[in-house]
């Protein structure tokens, strides 16, 4: 959108009209002329967006269309908003995560197989990539959940959402784990609030 639209209040109440007809919104004229002065400032690499989907790990389903008349309908899964509330509030309450790329590694440390695997699609919900997962090297069961940063300190804003998404406790200086590129550990112990807070839907 130009500046020569942005600054046009007859041209901007024309586009709100025309849209206003298609789409229903509780946004006002003046909120919308507000946010185009903020946009104006913004630039492609300032933006974050994430796309909610029906898809496996999404948010959404649609149901049978017999039951929308006929209509293609996405609905939020457990037909509330509390997840979608959820994830809005990690990924734009937590934009600098993205940027930051840290590889994290998700570790079992508890005998409940398959339990890194069922947190890495917790985080893949939540639009955050895991690089890697596995079980813990020796066969000990963890109380509490560990988070590991190898990287000196270079990703504080990921290690600062960690124990939103798994609990646990931030261990400082060394510890007995295998070789890893991962930049950070996370070690699920019995304590872990990944699967149980973030699944139970």
């Amino acid at each position: 959108m130009g500046e020569g639209i942005l600054y046009n209040p007859e041209k901007i109440k024309e586009i709100y009209e025309l849209a206003n007809t298609y789409i229903d919104t509780d946004v006002s004229l003046s909120e919308i002329i507000s946010l185009g002065k903020v946009a104006k400032h913004m630039t492609q690499d300032s933006v974050l967006s994430h796309t909610l989907t029906d898809g496996y790990d999404g948010f959404l389903y649609s149901p049978d269309m017999s039951l929308t008349n006929g209509r293609y309908v996405l609905k939020p899964i457990g037909n509330d908003y509390d997840d979608i509330h959820q994830f809005v509030s990690i990924i734009f309450g937590n934009p600098l995560v993205f940027q930051e790329e840290a590889k994290i590694e998700l570790l079992n440390g508890t005998s409940s197989a398959g339990l890194a695997g069922s947190c890495k699609e917790v985080f893949n919900k939540y639009g955050i990539d895991v690089y890697k997962i596995g079980n813990t090297e020796k066969k000990l069961e963890y109380n509490e959940t560990w988070i590991h940063d190898h990287s000196a300190h270079e990703f504080p804003n990921t290690m600062a959402i960690l124990p939103q998404m798994v609990g646990g406790i931030e261990v400082q200086g060394t510890y007995q784990v295998k070789p890893t590129k991962a930049d950070i550990t996370v070690i699920l112990g019995k304590d872990q609030a990944c699967v149980d807070v973030f699944l139970d839907n």
